[in-house]
């Protein structure tokens, strides 16, 4: 039986309180000893995983992670949500992206987590924890995929398959910034959590639209 609205809205606060709380514990990780040493032998271990030839085709796959190509493509979703008369949406895709990096930048502030005493294959400034391209990419190309799935694509298969290549992408670039140095694994699985958090309050405020802008995808899903 199809969850009703409220209850759809209901299990986007208890997803969005429990990945806060993963955030939280994956921050404590760095003042236990034993936890801490696991996650910089991970780091060195993935650092070394792959031989430089590798280098460049990680360093093409983070650079996707980053706002140099995340705000631009925001520019085309937000023209293409206008064109459409999806005001509503089009803000909601702008909210996203900037509001993942100032948060992202907040909770850098507020846990002050130093980068790995590595060397860094790709310039990385700031501190590390949560890593905001795990982050911002978790927030943005996850609503991406959501909106692709509410609004462009038809059926449960196509549905499918963009989460599964959206998700895809999101893996790999958090791997890419463990293997080019300037992370470490704690860093991306908080910025993941931090991110899928961020990415269900979007959602959440979705469900909240003008019914007009969420009928055509809400037909939609029901006849996929």
């Amino acid at each position: 039986m199809p969850l009703s609205r409220k209850g759809k809205r209901g299990f986007l606060i208890a997803g969005t309180l429990f990945l806060m709380i993963i955030v939280v514990i994956f921050s404590f990780t760095y003042h236990d000893s034993h936890w801490s040493d696991l996650n910089t032998a991970v780091a060195v271990k993935l650092y070394n995983f792959l031989g430089d030839g590798w280098t460049s085709v990680l360093t093409s796959i983070t650079n996707i992670g980053s706002g140099y190509f995340q705000l631009p493509l925001t520019g085309l979703l937000v023209m293409y949500f206008v064109f459409q008369r999806y005001y509503w949406v089009a803000g909601l895709v702008a909210f996203n992206i900037i509001s993942v990096r100032l948060i992202n930048r907040i909770l850098k502030s507020v846990f002050e987590v130093a980068r790995p005493n590595l060397e860094h294959l790709v310039h990385a400034g700031y501190y590390s924890f949560p890593s905001g391209h795990a982050m911002n990419s978790t927030a943005f190309y996850g609503l991406l995929a959501f909106l692709i799935c509410s609004y462009i694509v038809k059926t449960k298969k196509q549905r499918f398959w963009t989460w599964l290549l959206v998700s895809a992408l999101i893996v790999l670039i958090g791997f890419s910034r463990v293997y080019l140095g300037v992370h470490f694994p704690m860093d991306v699985l908080g910025g993941f959590a931090a991110g899928g958090a961020w990415l269900l309050i979007s959602i959440f405020i979705h469900s909240f639209l003008p019914i007009k802008e969420r009928a055509r995808s809400e037909k939609d899903q029901i006849r996929g």
